[in-house]
C-alpha cells in the first residue's frame, strides 16, 4: 500500500506554531487544569456490562458492538443517542460478525468498520474485517484478500488516515506484533507498510490516536510481554518513518488496555493497569504542538479506576463506557468536556495548592503571629454563634475564639477558694489564666486574662476569655484531653477569604511558586 502522498507544509506548521507557542507554553506541564466528569443515566435499552467492546459515534450517536459481559462473548449493537439520552438495540440485517471480543472500529462516511478481536471459546483470534452500513442498518463483510492481511489478533490499535485503515501491533495468544498494515477502502486491498526508523516494540493493550493536522499517528504505552510501558512514538504518513517522541512534564505511569483519544491538539489518556495489577482512573493530556504532558486535575463524579473500557470523541466531550474495574464488568456512562479551556482562578490555584503542599504551606504561615504548629484546629460552626449571642459583651458574632492550652494543673488558689477548680497554663509559656466553676449555676467565668492573648492579639481581635460579666461564654472543656480546642466562628464566606489571604501571601513571597502558576 503506498504511503498517500502529502506535502511538508502541516509538518513547518507544527513547528511554527511551537514556536509561536513556546513561550506561552514553556509550563504547561504543571499548569493547573480543572476538568469536571459527569456520569450520565440515560434511558431506554441499554446493553449488559460489558468489556472488550468497540465504540464508535456517527451523527450525535455512540455506537456499542460486541464484548464481553457477565455470560459470554457478544454480537450485538447499541446505540445512544446523545440527544435525546436514550439507548436503543439496532435492529440490523445482514450476516452478523462472529461473537468476538477486542475487536476495534473506525467510521467512514456511512460505514463502521470492525477488525480482529478474540471469540473467548474456541481459541479464536480474527483477522476478518466487517463493515456496518449506518443508512442500510446492514452488516457485510469485506472480500476476503489472504495477500498482505494482517495476521489474526486482538489488543491492536485501529486508527483511520484519510481514507486508509491503519492496524498497529496486538496479541494472538503466543505471539505480540509491532507491524504496521494498512486497507485501502476505495481499493479493497492490504497491505504491509514497510517503515523505517525507530520502530516500536512488539505490544499489546497499547493506545494510539492520529493528529490529522500533522499526518502522525502516536502511539503511547501497552505491554511488551515483560512490563507495561509508557513510551511515546510517532509514526509520519508523510515519510513513512517511525521516531520515538521527547516529551517534557511528568510522564504518565505505566499502563495497557487503558483508553486514548484526541481533540484539537491533545491527546487524553484514561485509566489502565499496571504490571501489579493497580487500575488507574487519572487523565492525563499530552499536548501535541509542544509535547509536554500533564495531569489534569478533575472534579465531579469521578469514574472508578478500570481497564478494558472504551472511550469516544463527540463534540467536545469525551464518553467513557464500560470496561472493568478489579471487581465486575461495568456498564456505566461518563463525560468529560475536553475542549478549550478556561484559565484558572486565583480561588482554584490557591485551592489546589493547599490541597497538595497542605503540610509546607502550615510549615511557614502565621495566624496574626500566631504559628500554625502552635494551633490545633480550626473548627467552623455556625450553631455557636447563636450560643454566644447575647452572653458575652465584647464577644461579636464572627469574632470568638478559643486558644488551645496546653494542659491542665491545680490552682495554687484552689487551697483558699475551693470554687477554683481548674488552672491552665498557655502554650505560649505566657501569664495563666483562672476558670471558676460555680456549680450552683453550672457556668464558666473567666477572672483573668491570657497575656498571650494580650500580647498577640487574638487572631478575630476579641478573645472569648474577656468576659465583663459573671455569665461567661459556655466553652467546650476537653477535660479528657486536658486541653481547650481553638473555635472559630465564622460564615463559609469569611473562611474561603482568609485560606485565600494567607495562601496568596505565601505564593507572593515565593518565588518559585510565581513561575509555577505563571499563565
Amino acid at each position: 500500500m503506498a504511503v498517500t502522498p502529502v506535502t511538508m507544509a502541516s509538518a513547518t506548521k507544527k513547528e511554527d506554531r511551537a514556536k509561536e507557542t513556546a513561550t506561552s507554553n514553556s509550563t504547561a506541564g504543571s499548569r493547573l487544569e480543572v476538568r469536571s466528569w459527569e456520569k450520565l443515566h440515560p434511558h431506554g435499552d441499554v446493553y449488559s456490562p460489558r468489556t472488550g467492546h468497540t465504540v464508535t459515534s456517527k451523527d450525535g450517536r455512540v455506537y456499542v458492538f460486541g464484548g464481553t459481559d457477565r455470560r459470554r462473548r457478544q454480537q450485538d449493537l447499541y446505540q445512544l443517542d446523545l440527544e435525546t439520552s436514550t439507548w436503543s438495540q439496532v435492529q440490523t440485517r445482514g450476516a452478523l460478525p462472529p461473537r468476538r471480543s477486542g475487536a476495534l472500529g473506525v467510521v467512514h462516511e456511512s460505514d463502521m468498520f470492525i477488525f480482529g478481536g478474540y471469540d473467548g471459546r474456541d481459541g479464536n483470534y480474527f483477522n476478518d474485517l466487517y463493515y456496518f452500513n449506518f443508512d442500510e442498518q446492514r452488516w457485510s463483510q469485506m472480500p476476503s484478500v489472504v495477500e498482505d492481511r494482517p495476521e489474526a489478533r486482538t489488543d491492536h490499535i485501529m486508527v483511520l488516515h484519510s481514507s486508509s485503515i491503519y492496524i498497529f501491533g496486538g496479541y494472538n495468544g503466543s505471539s505480540r506484533f509491532n507491524d504496521l498494515c494498512g486497507y485501502d477502502i476505495h481499493a479493497q486491498r492490504w497491505s504491509r507498510l514497510q517503515a523505517v526508523g525507530a520502530v516500536p516494540s512488539r505490544r499489546f493493550g497499547h493506545s494510539g490516536v492520529v493528529h490529522s493536522e500533522t499526518n502522525r499517528l502516536i502511539v503511547f504505552g501497552g505491554w511488551d510481554g515483560r512490563d507495561t510501558l509508557n513510551d511515546l512514538y510517532e509514526y509520519s504518513f508523510v515519510t513513512n518513518e517511525w521516531r520515538k517522541m521527547e516529551t517534557t512534564g511528568n510522564s504518565p505511569p505505566h499502563r495497557y488496555r487503558h483508553t486514548a483519544v484526541i481533540f484539537g491538539d491533545n491527546m487524553f489518556v484514561f485509566g489502565g493497569v499496571d504490571k501489579t495489577h493497580s487500575r488507574f482512573n487519572d487523565l492525563q493530556r499530552l499536548d501535541l504542538v509542544t509535547n509536554t504532558w500533564s495531569e489534569v486535575c478533575t472534579t465531579g463524579s469521578i469514574p472508578s479506576s478500570r481497564t478494558f473500557h472504551r472511550a469516544v470523541v463527540v463534540d467536545s466531550k469525551m464518553y467513557l463506557l464500560g470496561g472493568y474495574d478489579g471487581t465486575d464488568r461495568l456498564q456505566d456512562l461518563y463525560s468529560i468536556d475536553i475542549g478549550a479551556l478556561t484559565p484558572p482562578s486565583l480561588l482554584d490555584i490557591c485551592a489546589d495548592y493547599v490541597r497538595t503542599n497542605l503540610d509546607a504551606v502550615l510549615e511557614t504561615t502565621t495566624f496574626k503571629g500566631v504559628p500554625m504548629d502552635i494551633i490545633d484546629h480550626v473548627i467552623f460552626k455556625r450553631d455557636l454563634e447563636g450560643r454566644l449571642r447575647g452572653k458575652c459583651k465584647l464577644c461579636r458574632p464572627g469574632r470568638c475564639c478559643v486558644y488551645r492550652m496546653q494542659k491542665m494543673e491545680s490552682c495554687p488558689q484552689d487551697k483558699q477558694d475551693p470554687t477554683r477548680s481548674n488552672h491552665f497554663g498557655c502554650v505560649c509559656g505566657h501569664s495563666t489564666f483562672h476558670h471558676e466553676v460555680v456549680e450552683e449555676s453550672s457556668t464558666l467565668t473567666v477572672i483573668d486574662l491570657c497575656s498571650w492573648c494580650r500580647v498577640l492579639t487574638c487572631f478575630t481581635s476579641v478573645c472569648a476569655f474577656r468576659t465583663l460579666r459573671k455569665e461567661a461564654c459556655r466553652i467546650n472543656i476537653n477535660k479528657s484531653s486536658y486541653a481547650l480546642r481553638f473555635h472559630l466562628q465564622a460564615s463559609i464566606r469569611l473562611n474561603v477569604v482568609h485560606v485565600v489571604n494567607f495562601i496568596a501571601a505565601f505564593i507572593s513571597s515565593q518565588s518559585l511558586l510565581r513561575r509555577k502558576f505563571k499563565q
